[in-house]
């Protein structure tokens, strides 16, 4: 029993050190207002987005 208390201890510690890395490594360090869905998510570099690393008429290009 006491070493399930600690275990619990040790889970939860873990937990919000792994919610304050999320929040470092998507640039919230000292912000209280509300968090929008899918703003902790990191953006893949390597997927397409327009206006940042595709071009503008990617969809009116005839060789695509």
């Amino acid at each position: 029993l006491y070493f399930q208390s600690i275990y619990d201890q040790l889970r939860e510690a873990v937990r919000q050190y792994r919610v304050l890395l999320m929040h470092l490594r998507a640039g919230r360090t000292r912000t209280n207002s509300a968090m929008s869905p899918g703003e902790l998510c990191v953006q893949c570099p390597a997927c397409p987005y327009p206006g940042i690393n595709i071009p503008e008429n990617w969809d009116k290009d005839p060789l695509k």
